[in-house]
């Protein structure tokens, strides 16, 4: 009983202190905010300043949000303190929690596998915690490091609006007050949660992370105010920089929570999304566009459709023994072809129906019989989809390119090697073959999906040797015999026809 009491008294000075923190800088941002707004006195005549950027809006309409609650081209974000803040975190939190009625069937899916993933990392948090090393040096290091990234975070908030108000950067003053305002949101969420989760931290109760037992891990609001934050600094100034060093300070926090053992990794997981989700939403309801930043779309956005860009499409290469080089290496010397590299080999299937566009326009006006509109018939079949991913179809298949069978019979004694003018079997791929009978057989496949493409060729050599030494002599079985008599009798057919 006493241990309870005596974490309800630590947790109500940490609150107390960390509402303390917020309203010391609360009061120094009104100050500078009314003594940025402060007139010096003058003497002498009035002179009419004329500031350096003038900034014409157009006049707000009577409802300045649209149905969606996001600002109207034109309408005035009312970035400023006092009264319009508290309106919009007022605002904010009927947004976030009346978020989950707006959700459409894209939206309700996406959320149904975001807590699917959570129950998974709630489920493992007990052996996640085990693993982490619990040196006292790690665990205070760990610590540490977590709350100089999140200070620094909020330095740099606080920081913004103080310069952008001396400065008169109306960008930079906005970035800090929706920092300020996303962090605040932020934790009042997150202390929220914890007061109804009450789960303890891994160091306490046996390290189960049981909720409902009188603790305040679940979930982590260190790492909800970082990414809260870095959501917004990333995206009013979008540079490649700074979302790396806004990005790697807020995930330097979710690790550290956990290392530390002062969160599990669903605790750390959930402030992460919390936070992130938070610095979008008050980015988007309440950013100035004509002050620059990156844009933010809707969360869950829908494909455009439109046509697809072949250049962002895997094609497989044809293999160099294939049948279409001759056909096109014809049409190539008709004319039909004038941006073929002939030296530039092997193709691929997307290059080959390419080529086949390039002279479409002339094999209209030729004959249905003349070897042209052969040669164009034949290859347009062989690449019909390679043509219909041309004009936008979708680039996804799975073909069966060939399955083939040679049966080479060599009687005599073959020459294998190119200093002799009559060699037995010349480009032949380097496939082995030798005296008697040679059978080759083998398939190809290839497929494609988006930009990944895959091709699979198998290909076997078996030779039997039978010399016709042993012909002569009779010392084949009879299975041969057959066989050689039914080969020699096929090559016979061939030749009369």
């Amino acid at each position: 009983m006493r241990n309870a009491w005596a974490a309800q008294r630590s947790y109500l000075r940490h609150c107390i202190r960390t509402l303390v923190k917020l309203l010391i800088v609360g009061s120094l941002l009104v100050t500078t905010d009314a003594f940025s707004q402060t007139q010096p006195e003058m003497t002498g005549p009035t002179v009419q300043q004329i500031p350096k950027q003038i900034r014409i809006l157009p006049e707000a309409p009577s409802s300045s949000r649209d149905t969606q609650g996001y600002l109207l081209p034109g309408a005035d974000p009312e970035n400023r303190l006092f009264v319009p803040f508290l309106k919009h975190m007022a605002y904010d939190q009927k947004q976030f929690w009346t978020s989950p009625a707006r959700l459409d069937k894209t939206g309700s899916t996406t959320f149904a596998g975001f807590l699917g993933f959570t129950g998974l990392l709630i489920g493992g948090d007990s052996w996640i915690s085990e693993q982490v090393p619990d040196k006292p040096d790690q665990l205070k290091r760990s610590q540490n490091i977590s709350n100089f990234a999140v200070y620094s975070l909020v330095g740099v908030g606080g920081g913004a609006y103080l310069l952008g108000k001396i400065k008169n950067n109306d960008h930079m003053s906005e970035t800090g007050l929706l920092s300020g305002e996303a962090a605040l949101n932020s934790t009042a969420i997150t202390y929220l949660l914890k007061a109804v989760t009450q789960r303890p931290r891994p160091t306490q109760d046996n390290g189960n992370g049981t909720f409902f037992h009188g603790g305040y891990s679940f979930p982590s609001e260190h790492s909800a105010v970082a990414w809260s934050i870095a959501s917004v600094v990333a995206h009013e100034y979008p540079g490649p920089l700074t979302k790396f060093l806004a990005y790697g300070l807020a995930s330097t926090v979710t690790l550290t929570r956990v290392t530390g053992k002062q969160h599990f990794a669903s605790d750390a997981f959930i402030g992460s999304a919390l936070g992130w989700y938070l610095g979008r939403q008050i980015y988007r309801a309440h950013h100035d566009p004509e002050l620059g930043g990156a844009p933010w779309g809707d969360l869950f956005e829908a494909k455009e459709k439109g046509p697809r860009n072949p250049n962002d499409m895997g094609s497989p290469y044809v293999p160099m023994d294939s049948w279409v080089y001759p056909l096109f290496d014809r049409l190539a010397a008709l004319g039909y072809a004038p941006s073929a590299f002939l030296g530039m080999r092997p193709w691929t299937r997307m290059e080959c129906a390419r080529l086949l566009e390039e002279g479409a326009e002339r094999f209209r006006y030729e004959a249905d019989e003349s070897e042209v509109s052969r040669i164009h018939r034949a290859l347009t079949e062989e690449f019909r989809e390679e043509a219909a991913r041309l004009e936008g179809a979708p680039n996804v298949g799975v073909s069966l390119d060939s399955v083939y069978q040679r049966t080479t019979g060599i009687s005599g004694t073959p020459l294998h090697d190119g200093f002799h003018f009559g060699q037995t079997i010349v480009n032949d791929y380097g496939r082995r073959y030798g005296e008697g009978v040679n059978v080759v057989a083998g398939a190809s496949a290839h497929g494609v999906a988006g930009p990944f493409t895959f091709t699979y060729a198998a290909n076997t050599s078996t030779l039997h040797l039978f010399p016709q030494s042993r012909i002569k002599h009779g010392k084949l079985s009879r299975r041969s015999m057959a066989f050689l008599l039914r080969l020699r009798e096929r090559r016979y057919r061939r030749r009369t026809k």
